[in-house]
């Protein structure tokens, strides 16, 4: 007996069985032809392009009564390609802000780049494509804290506001900063940077130009503080390493502290600063 699908020939030799091709599936062509076109709604549209090519096709497809049975017409479905650079650099920045969330959540030893990588939904080739290291990640890690914690936030709007309101919008960002995920990021490389001495050189390299970025901020968000530059950034060192504790005591749990309050004392603290300095270069 002869199973279905096999290929005997006549001296009962079997041989292989024939080539079975899948059929091909056929794409909507852009018609129904089974609704007239004056009873076509927008219902029917949403529903048969949902099906067929959906939901962008759904939101793009216009009824055409005018062209026939049915027949549909579909308007900017094509989307602008992103051209190589732009793609290179989404992929450096989804590569470093899926590194701070993986720093972050299981310390500097155990972020692995193949974890990381699998975090971004990019290959370790891609990985290393854009960081030949570790230590390359972990540079670019600290810079992005770096940008995020003094460049995002609108200097022109705060340069109007009075002076004791551009100190306390400071103090809240660097706040919500040192919440964030960034900010344990942060702490897990501080933490090693003392037993590697080479990634400490690099990242300090790259924060000297980081920290000339932020002292430019500073004196232009209070370039109407009269007073000594390097006195305006004794009060900006004083700020952030304030910020700085309280960010670990909060993350360390502190029970009973207000640190609202600890941040208001700061603003009080640092406005008289300014306060006296200027009164000093008056006289």
């Amino acid at each position: 007996m002869v199973r279905p699908g096999r290929v005997i020939s006549r001296q009962g030799v079997r041989l292989a069985a024939p080539l079975r091709v899948p059929p091909r599936r056929r794409r909507w062509s852009g018609q129904i032809h089974s609704i007239r076109p004056e009873r076509v709604d927008r219902q029917a549209i949403d529903s048969y392009a949902l099906l067929f090519g959906g939901p962008d096709c759904a939101a793009q497809c216009i009824p055409n009564p005018a062209g026939g049975r049915g027949k549909m017409e579909k308007t900017g479905m094509k989307r602008a390609r992103r051209t190589q650079d732009e793609r290179s650099t989404a992929t450096r920045e989804a590569l470093v802000a899926a590194a701070i969330e993986v720093v972050a959540e299981v310390g500097y030893a155990s972020a692995t780049t193949s974890l990381i990588a699998r975090r971004a939904k990019v290959s370790r080739g891609a990985l290393q494509y854009h960081f030949a290291s570790k230590a390359d990640l972990t540079v670019a890690i600290m810079e992005a804290i770096a940008l995020e914690l003094n460049f995002r936030f609108d200097l022109e709007a705060l340069r109007q506001a009075p002076l004791r309101r551009r100190i306390e919008a400071m103090i809240e960002h660097y706040w919500d900063v040192f919440q964030g995920r960034m900010f344990r990021a942060g702490l897990s490389i501080w933490v090693v940077l003392a037993g590697d001495p080479e990634l400490a050189r690099r990242i300090e390299a790259s924060m000297r130009l980081v920290r000339e970025g932020i002292g430019s901020v500073w004196h232009d968000l209070f370039s109407d503080v009269r007073c000594a530059q390097r006195d305006l950034d004794t009060i900006l060192h004083i700020v952030m390493a304030t910020m700085r504790g309280s960010a670990i005591a909060f993350l360390a749990g502190r029970a009973g502290t207000d640190f609202g309050a600890e941040r208001r004392q700061l603003a009080d603290m640092a406005l008289h600063a300014m306060e006296r300095l200027v009164e000093t270069e008056a006289r």
